[in-house]
């Protein structure tokens, strides 16, 4: 069962949803798939995982399909990436909750796990900081949250690209980010360290694993 959310215009990226998968293929061969993927396996059964900014649904077959147990919160502002995300989850959409809206439409707390896959990297600094504010705050104490992201990199092609993607995304989108975030520092000023990380295209492609340092038992092992 759906859950309402305020009354939201067009967004910036229901123009991109139909190219933005075979664009980011394009780009970026299988990277991010495999990055958004690379820890799924540790997720427990029945864990409950709020997808924020969850786009295309690209996450949702092989979650569902390693972990059929989850229940899971998917939050996407546009219209045509959720209903393509909906197409994606197929039979097991039974265990999906779709929402239309933002991080101030998150439908519930004491999640286990949230993601945030290539969704920061297209905020500005206020708007990343509402974001944490609101996601922390959603997490249960032992909670984990997975960041799927690209970052700074030394690389000439790396940075053409970076910079390329930033163009094309504010003409197109509309984002207001012009620069990829220092996540150590948004995170550590959140009180949430890094866990584990595993990277991908030479470190451009991050997926890490954020918690509080205090806690010692996750959903993730």
């Amino acid at each position: 069962m759906g859950v309402k959310a305020p009354r939201i215009q067009k967004h910036g990226y229901d123009s991109v949803a139909a190219v933005y998968d075979p664009l980011a293929r394009f780009f970026l061969g299988r990277s991010m798939n495999r990055a958004r993927a690379s820890f799924l396996t540790r997720f427990r059964p029945g864990a409950r995982i709020l997808i924020l900014g969850g786009g295309t649904g690209d996450l949702l077959p092989e979650l569902l399909a390693a972990v059929p147990t989850v229940r899971v919160d998917f939050v996407e502002p546009s219209q045509a990436m959720l209903r393509r995300a909906r197409r994606r989850a197929g039979t097991g959409a039974a265990g999906v909750t779709f929402v239309r809206g933002d991080h101030s439409c998150i439908p519930g707390s004491g999640y286990d796990v949230v993601c945030t896959n290539f969704l920061l990297d297209g905020l500005c600094k206020q708007e990343a900081e509402q974001v944490m504010e609101e996601v922390k705050g959603r997490l249960q104490p032992n909670g984990t949250w997975l960041i799927t992201d690209f970052h700074a990199s030394r690389r000439l092609s790396h940075r053409l690209l970076t910079i390329t993607m930033y163009c094309f995304f504010r003409g197109v989108a509309g984002i207001r980010a012009t620069a990829l975030p220092d996540y150590d520092v948004l995170f550590a000023r959140h009180g949430l360290c890094m866990e584990r990380e595993n990277c991908f295209m030479g470190g451009f492609i991050r997926a890490r694993l954020y918690r509080r340092p205090e806690v010692q038992k996750a959903i993730i092992q």
